[in-house]
């Protein structure tokens, strides 16, 4: 589904106009019970007051105890891992270079690796050599360093120079698994300022319909991280062996269906909000508040979104952060995913349920805006852990047609003594 950028403009701005004998207030005369003070009502509903519109997003596995490689519908997904060398002996050259491979710690277990219905099945794993330094705190799909791109998209990186299968794997198992990298370690002997680490990703990616996984360097065991293992010939003809562990490794992934940085959009009234190793669809949210009073107080503040789960249990966390500049007019996603939004300001659990409304609680959010602490530029909304998989909640936007399903979002706020009507 391509996702669409939301200027909705379907409906105005509702005040509850709610009023009693108690009070002249078109706001409502609710009383708050820690003083009796009224409290007001404001709804603010799709319309002019209101946008909204998706992105997938990109991050990226780091501190995941798994690398993953594959392709689960239109998630694509590469790993990247990179060896340290500076302690390798002198005696290693890309003459008596014998052979070299990477070890590695493949198992099928529930919560850990394989466990999943897309990791039924084998995958072909092409073997490149990166041809780009890279930082895994900071790499992604789009970025090798932080604020520093690649030059091609999904990595940098050369034809493949080996590959290797990944199969089905007993439940329970831990296996000790190697590939060949002895044509990949003779290039980088030969050039050893080009010495980037490599990539595995699906020899045929655009055929592939399943993702493998198997331990990272991140898991607390460090037997079980990757592994280079270099054999060389020493000056009296004897095989020699040297061992590495991985320096540093990631998992990077693309959602396909994003429809590129430069794609333009129109309105949709479904957005998914998801995770899957490093991408997933987030949601943006902008409200105007002129009509709300500068010096209220606010109680509540609660964005009511209509969500249809997947059919199976679902156990994770939304996370709600504030931009800190404006949305664009731009329609290019390339655009909106460079918009800076705060560290995460609230966390919401979402557990598995029928279909209805989330109801997200965003009253420190609004609270902030309203005292003139911070500027009001919208929302950000996206699963808190990106790195890991979570299938899709459908969420109906402001521009559904079916008025059950609207998003509305609803304030109640007090008002210092002297405004009391």
């Amino acid at each position: 589904m391509k996702l669409k950028l939301l200027v909705l403009t379907s409906a105005a701005l509702l005040l509850l106009t709610a009023c009693d004998k108690q009070s002249d207030s078109p706001l409502g005369n609710d009383l708050d019970s820690r003083g009796n003070q009224p409290v007001h009502t404001l709804v603010i509903e799709p319309g002019a007051n209101w946008s909204d519109t998706g992105i997938y997003g990109f991050g990226n596995t780091e501190g995941k105890t798994v690398l993953s490689v594959g392709r689960v519908g239109d998630t694509v997904v590469r790993s990247l891992i990179d060896f340290d060398l500076d302690e390798m002996p002198g005696a290693i050259t890309a003459e008596t270079l014998y052979r070299a491979r990477v070890e590695y710690h493949y198992t099928r277990a529930y919560s850990v690796a394989n466990w999943r219905s897309f990791s039924r099945g084998e995958l072909e794993v092409s073997v490149h050599r990166l041809t780009s330094d890279w930082e895994a705190e900071y790499t992604t799909w789009l970025d090798r360093k932080e604020d520093d791109g690649w030059g091609a998209q999904g990595g940098e990186f050369a034809d493949a120079q080996s590959a290797f299968l990944l199969d089905e794997i007993d439940n329970g198992i831990v296996e000790t698994r190697t590939f060949d990298v002895t044509e990949l370690m003779a290039d980088w002997l030969d050039d050893p300022a080009a010495e980037f680490g490599l990539l595995l990703k699906a020899a045929d990616e655009t055929n592939a319909d399943v993702i493998k996984e198997f331990y990272s360097d991140d898991l607390a065991n460090s037997e079980m991280h990757p592994h280079l293992h270099i054999i060389y010939e020493g000056g009296d003809g004897e095989k020699y062996a040297w061992i590495t562990e991985a320096e540093e490794d990631v998992t990077i992934a693309r959602n396909l269906s994003d429809g590129g940085g430069n794609a333009d959009y129109g309105s949709d009234e479904l957005l998914p909000l998801s995770a899957s190793f490093g991408t997933g669809g987030w949601l943006l949210f902008d409200f105007a508040l002129d009509l709300l009073p500068e010096n209220a107080t606010i109680n509540l503040a609660q964005l009511e979104l209509y969500a249809s789960f997947p059919g199976r249990s679902y156990d994770g966390s939304a996370a709600i952060h504030a931009f800190e500049e404006e949305f664009t007019d731009s329609t290019r996603q390339a655009d909106l995913r460079k918009l800076d939004y705060e560290e995460v300001k609230l966390l919401q659990t979402l557990t598995a349920q029928t279909d209805g409304y989330l109801k997200l609680q965003i009253a420190p959010i609004f609270q902030d805006w309203n005292s003139n602490e911070k500027e009001n530029h919208g929302l950000l909304i996206k699963i808190d852990d990106n790195g890991d998989y979570a299938e899709p909640i459908t969420i109906y936007t402001g521009d559904t047609t079916d008025p059950d399903k609207q998003p509305r979002l609803t304030i109640k706020y007090t008002l210092p003594p002297e405004h009391w009507y």
